[in-house]
């Protein structure tokens, strides 16, 4: 996918609806029962490839790439540089500090600690 990245030419899934966002299993004739147990199917399963397909267009779509150097080691793209530090992402990519396994609620003073922003435009209050 990085290879791609970040024009996708010739990824057809990209802007088109899914091809089973047209599929129907037409009507129902058989008891209310059997009815109802075939649409809960149908609808677990169209759940399903909808969610692996907005997975598909999210991960292109929504990937923050910072390309490899001759070195071997990633840096930022010019409009991704933070200002009077070239070698750091301004977004603050990639997020190690802010991954875990658990959800967590993180007070201003764990924050701190941990580098993350505790006021400002792209906190969460």
């Amino acid at each position: 996918m990085e290879r791609q990245w970040p024009a996708f030419r010739g990824d057809r899934r990209l802007g088109r609806p899914p091809a089973f966002i047209w599929d129907d299993a037409g009507p129902c004739l058989n008891g209310v029962d059997t009815c109802l147990a075939t649409l809960r199917a149908e609808g677990a399963k169209w759940l399903a490839r909808y969610d692996d397909a907005a997975q598909y267009i999210m991960q292109r779509v929504q990937h923050h790439v910072h390309k490899r150097g001759p070195d071997g080691e990633r840096r930022p793209l010019t409009a991704c540089q933070k200002f009077g530090k070239p070698s750091q992402c301004r977004h603050e990519f990639p997020m190690v500090e802010r991954l875990t396994d658990m959800p967590k609620l993180v007070c201003p003073g764990i924050a701190e600690q941990h580098g993350l922003k505790v006021s400002g435009p792209h906190t969460v209050s």
